[in-house]
């Protein structure tokens, strides 16, 4: 069972993927934007992030930010989504330590894609970024 923190501001969002994954056997935490995913995160240890960009309080990219400065051995690897998605946020997205950055809408099974990717990534390669997948929608056009 891995932990997993779920950030984005929409309810539906964050319900429909916490279902998807605790089917799957993992444990969910939900935050409603990017301060409350840091005080989270200060609490527990999370296996992967999966954090919306456009949020109030704090939008994904500072929370990156952020988690890109907690000590190596706690900074999970993060999965970055947006719904307004440009060429410059992508690369933002990724030089601040996104593992994939993933366009919504996405399709459930995409996003599951990488998150089994990430979570099957061997530890021993914990911190580092998973190598990106054949099928990895990180370079889709948005």
């Amino acid at each position: 069972m891995q932990h997993i923190l779920i950030v984005d501001d929409d309810e539906t969002v964050r319900r429909l993927l916490q279902i998807r994954l605790e089917m799957q056997g993992h444990l969910c935490l939900e935050a409603e934007d990017g301060s409350r995913a840091l005080d989270a995160l200060q609490i527990h240890h999370f296996d992967l992030v999966i954090t919306d960009y456009e949020m109030p309080v704090m939008k994904g990219l500072e929370l990156l930010a952020h988690i890109r400065e907690m000590p190596e051995t706690l900074r999970p690897p993060v999965i970055f989504i947006s719904g307004c998605l440009t060429d410059d946020l992508r690369h933002a997205a990724l030089e601040a330590g996104a593992c994939t950055v993933i366009p919504k809408p996405y399709e459930t099974h995409e996003i599951m894609i990488e998150i089994t990717r990430i979570l099957d990534y061997p530890r021993k390669h914990q911190f580092k970024t998973p190598p990106q997948s054949q099928t990895s929608i990180t370079h889709q056009a948005s």
